[in-house]
């Protein structure tokens, strides 16, 4: 389902699962969002709350084995997975799946 209410003229709209989605004052483990434009999706991203990257404990969210209905995308990832370590204040994003080629073109 598409959030159209965040739509910023130029930019993708955010969407995901609203049916498997917590209430946004429950959410704290990452979520998988897209983002739709002309028809297409543009972009792909864990969104996670300030608190699951901040404060004093270890943190770890994975996700495999993600499936897209109707996938035309092959390269979309398959699992990821986020985690912060507070000792050093790093938040690590792993993302797994099938890396499109680069097309250069020869100018």
């Amino acid at each position: 389902m598409a959030a159209t209410d965040t739509a910023v003229p130029g930019e993708a709209v955010h969407s995901w699962n609203h049916n498997l989605s917590m209430p946004v004052a429950e959410w704290f483990d990452p979520q998988l969002i897209m983002g739709l434009y002309d028809g297409g999706i543009r972009f792909w991203e864990p969104m996670f709350p300030y608190e699951f990257v901040s404060g004093n404990t270890t943190n770890f969210y994975g996700r495999t084995g993600i499936e897209y209905v109707s996938q035309t995308i092959q390269e979309l990832p398959s699992e990821y997975s986020l985690s912060y370590d507070p000792s050093d204040g790093f938040t690590t994003l792993m993302m797994k799946g099938h890396a499109k080629g680069c097309e250069i073109e020869n100018e």
